[in-house]
């Protein structure tokens, strides 16, 4: 039987050996029953203090005894339950799901323990990045508690920048290239690395982006090129930003990644995973970006509009079809393209466009949420047209933004669907459902949202910030930055009053009613357009 280390003799080796492995056996059914019973509050603490000391000491003993594989594992174990003993309970089915998969990891190293001392490696389904948060902390309050490397080789630019982070951040250390990196990182990885390129060469960073897919970077950029743009997101950068860069912007893009990497505590749907996702689908055709090019620009025609649609019968036929929609309220016999676009308007036809990318999509699974696809496109239409109805008599200049999000809140759909399939919980999902409603089951077991999802997704393809954000923060625009707020406010109600399944709400609920009034807007309007689609659906 082969030790695993060469600085001791196998007498001594052996001896300390077998009282690792009887240490082990003996606790592991305490180790069992205290992961079983996670899950119930009263003697948390206990159970969790208990679970620490454990592998607090199993750290010590794989290292003296060289027991890499363990060691390693058991090292990030202790990491994470030293976190949740700052918690009253673990409010991530994601951690319970986890240790639990590490008690099993267990249970066999202590079988292979009988017959020998180099153990096998670890199931790499456990090597995920686990995050422990508590429930209500703040975006703000957690980008306090981080550290932070700004990598920079302009050092009047990285004094200002540096400056600015300070006064939001736990810790930033500064460094003037990639090597500034490999030494930071030497006894520790820090929370958030932004990284701002002179020149647009990753490959420095590479190598370090590939180990660490789920961690936290922001590239600052000079005028990116389309090429640069494409190698970011094919490396899951999506947290982008321009140079000269601003404070509040630089703000703001920190909060969405804490947003995105340390609030959502995403165990099982990983920036890995989303990644793994988008590469599954094709690119977004070039016409739907040339649309959303020409509406962005005040000082394009309809006429320019027309001329882009008209080379994609794809999108045409699309338009046409919610022209001949009793949903969008245009006239009947609307059979011609060039009547239809100056009908709907820039805005609208924007939002239509993205309607494409489930085109994009084949197949899609939406059994978790026992919809088809045909109604998981009616659930944009019933959004889009509720709140065209709505905003044109609020502001019609925020028409630009929230026609899309309506008709794209729904896309995170399709990974939450095929990720609750993977990990056979669907029915558990679908019984959830019909208590608490879609969105707290996805937040009751994946511990994140379909918005979050759906922003995440639209964020690879390097869409309007304002667009993504309308989105991401749609699910507590009590955290958006000031700027997003009512475009946020105005998802969040759409979202509520069109269900996930195309359901319409009969009515406004509190919470609608109460964020209305904080905004200052009016009932009436939304009351008027919700009456309208509730009448169109059952025509």
């Amino acid at each position: 039987m082969a030790k695993a280390v060469d600085y001791m003799d196998d007498a001594l080796f052996q001896e300390l050996f077998t009282m690792f492995k009887d240490q082990c056996l003996s606790q592991l059914p305490l180790m069992i029953n205290n992961i079983n019973e996670l899950h119930f509050s009263q003697g948390y603490k206990q159970r969790i203090d208990e679970l620490f000391r454990m592998f607090h000491n199993y750290k010590a003993s794989t290292a003296y005894l060289g027991l890499g594989n363990m060691n390693e594992l058991v090292s990030k174990v202790e990491n994470v339950l030293n976190g949740l003993r700052g918690l009253s309970a673990i409010h991530d089915e994601g951690i319970h799901l986890w240790l639990h998969k590490v008690k099993d990891q267990f249970c066999l190293w202590v079988e292979e323990m009988e017959d020998a001392t180099v153990l096998s490696e670890y199931n790499k389904d456990l090597n995920i990045n686990i995050k422990v948060t508590a429930v209500n902390e703040s975006p703000a309050k957690k980008l306090r508690s981080l550290s932070c490397l700004y990598i920079d080789d302009n050092k009047k630019r990285a004094s200002i920048i540096v400056s600015a982070l300070d006064k939001t951040m736990a810790s930033v250390a500064f460094g003037k290239s990639k090597e500034s990196l490999d030494s930071y990182i030497e006894g520790t990885t820090p929370a958030i690395t932004i990284v701002n390129l002179e020149k647009e060469d990753i490959k420095p960073y590479q190598d370090y982006i590939q180990k660490h897919l789920d961690a936290a970077f922001i590239f600052i950029l000079n005028k990116p090129s389309h090429r640069l743009l494409l190698q970011l997101s094919e490396k899951g950068i999506t947290h982008i930003l321009n140079n000269p860069i601003k404070g509040k912007d630089l703000k703001r893009e920190l909060i969405s990644v804490v947003h995105t990497n340390f609030l959502k505590r995403r165990i099982l749907i990983t920036n890995k995973k989303i990644h793994a996702f988008i590469n599954t689908l094709e690119p977004l055709p070039n016409t739907v970006m040339q649309i959303q090019s020409i509406c962005d620009d005040e000082e394009s025609s309809i006429a320019d509009l027309i001329e882009v649609v008209k080379k994609d019968s794809i999108i045409v036929g699309m338009i046409l079809n919610a022209a001949s929609n009793p949903m969008y309220g245009l006239k009947k016999g609307m059979d011609s393209i060039d009547k239809a676009i100056s009908t709907f308007g820039k805005k609208t036809v924007k939002a239509l466009s993205f309607g494409i990318m489930s085109q994009c999509m084949g197949k899609l699974n939406l059994d978790a949420y026992q919809i088809q696809e045909k109604q998981f496109s009616k659930v944009g239409t019933l959004r889009l047209s509720l709140m065209n109805l709505w905003y044109k008599n609020v502001d019609m200049s925020k028409l630009g933004i929230l026609s899309s999000s309506a008709i794209l809140g729904n896309l995170g759909q399709l990974l939450i669907s095929s990720e609750l399939h993977n990990l056979q919980l669907e029915a558990k999902f679908i019984e959830l459902t019909q208590s608490i409603g879609y969105k707290a089951a996805e937040e009751e077991l994946l511990h994140t949202n379909c918005t979050y999802v759906s922003s995440d997704i639209l964020s690879s393809w390097h869409l309007k910030k304002d667009l993504i954000d309308a989105i991401r923060y749609s699910s507590s625009p009590q955290d958006a930055p000031l700027e997003i707020k009512p475009l946020a406010i105005a998802n969040f109600i759409v979202y509520a009053l069109v269900d996930s399944d195309a359901s319409i709400s009969n009515s406004l609920s509190e919470e609608i009613y109460t964020l209305m009034k904080e905004e200052g807007l009016a009932l009436e309007p939304l009351e008027e357009a919700l009456k309208s689609i509730q009448k169109l659906s059952l025509s």
